[in-house]
């Protein structure tokens, strides 16, 4: 594995972030969905201009290994939410990218992050804590089927 670099999603960055979706498992979207992953979507995100949102991706061998983001930037506590490409997993660069975004919101003098984890997604919910994260409440996620 090479050499990792993090920063900022761009422009740039259209078929690569749309090649980074294309990659991803059915389980890793399943855990990780704020937003489709089509190229549409690949493309919206790259050419946001939000103050409030801040996007980043882990580059490894001019391939993204991962993603990652902070919105409600406007907020004490912004929002957290990362995801790794599935044949970069379990390599360490979660825990790069989480460092990343806790040092960046601090340099913003947050007063913390907030996130929302799946209860069965124990690999993500054990990196959290190894950070300090802690568990306020369980929410239910509920589906009426017609």
């Amino acid at each position: 594995m090479g050499e990792m670099l993090i920063r900022k999603l761009k422009k740039a960055d259209t078929e690569k972030f749309y090649e980074f979706f294309t990659a991803l498992s059915e389980r890793t979207k399943y855990f990780f969905h704020p937003h489709p992953f089509d190229r549409e979507t690949a493309e919206k995100l790259c050419n946001e201009r939000d103050k409030n949102t801040v996007r980043f991706v882990v580059i490894i061998d001019e391939k993204i290994a991962g993603y990652g983001f902070l919105w409600n930037l406007n907020n004490d506590f912004p929002s957290l939410g990362i995801c790794i490409r599935d044949d970069f997993q379990g390599k360490g660069i979660g825990k790069g990218l989480v460092e990343y975004l806790i040092n960046f919101a601090k340099k913003k003098d947050k007063k913390g992050l907030v996130l929302t984890v799946y209860k069965d997604n124990e690999n993500a919910i054990s990196l959290y804590q190894k950070y300090g994260f802690e568990i306020e409440r369980v929410i239910y996620s509920m589906r009426l089927k017609f």
